[in-house]
């Protein structure tokens, strides 16, 4: 299970510079910024 965490991780990294512990939302593929979108105002 760590192997596979560990190869998700390096996949986000490289494809979409997502370090581990960043966060990302993504709707239908688009990435929504979480700083201009706040869901909580």
């Amino acid at each position: 299970m760590r192997k596979e965490i560990e190869e998700n991780q390096k996949h986000l990294a490289d494809t979409y510079g997502i370090q581990p512990g960043d966060a990302s939302l993504y709707i239908n593929g688009l990435q929504i910024d979480l700083d201009v979108h706040n869901s909580f105002r």
